[in-house]
């Protein structure tokens, strides 16, 4: 009988944003922003990735973006990530990893 191994991994809740100016540059980073996460705001994207993924998510964004675009990964805490409706505070406790 094979042995079965389990995917220990952690699973990471994250949070980008993007302000990128040239629409051609800003198309190319939403379709692969689209294939990692939900888009939750116009320029705002909700990923929930192993570490693999990330990596494999920063590496194609930085060959897409110039150094006049800004896009920032946040590490959102689960315990600390809540969907607020109204008037609402939402609350982040998150460290910021600029591409």
């Amino acid at each position: 009988m094979k042995e079965m191994r389990r995917d220990t991994e952690v699973w990471n809740r994250i949070l980008i944003i993007y302000d990128i100016e040239e629409d051609k540059t800003r198309t190319k980073v939403v379709r692969v922003l689209e294939s990692y996460g939900i888009r939750v705001q116009k320029s705002a994207f909700e990923c929930h990735l192993k570490n693999k993924r990330i990596i494999e998510l920063k590496s194609q964004l930085k060959k897409i973006v110039t150094e006049e675009d800004s896009i920032r990964i946040y590490h959102v805490k689960e315990t600390y990530f809540d969907v607020c409706k109204n008037d609402d505070v939402k609350t982040y406790s998150s460290t910021t990893v600029i591409v």
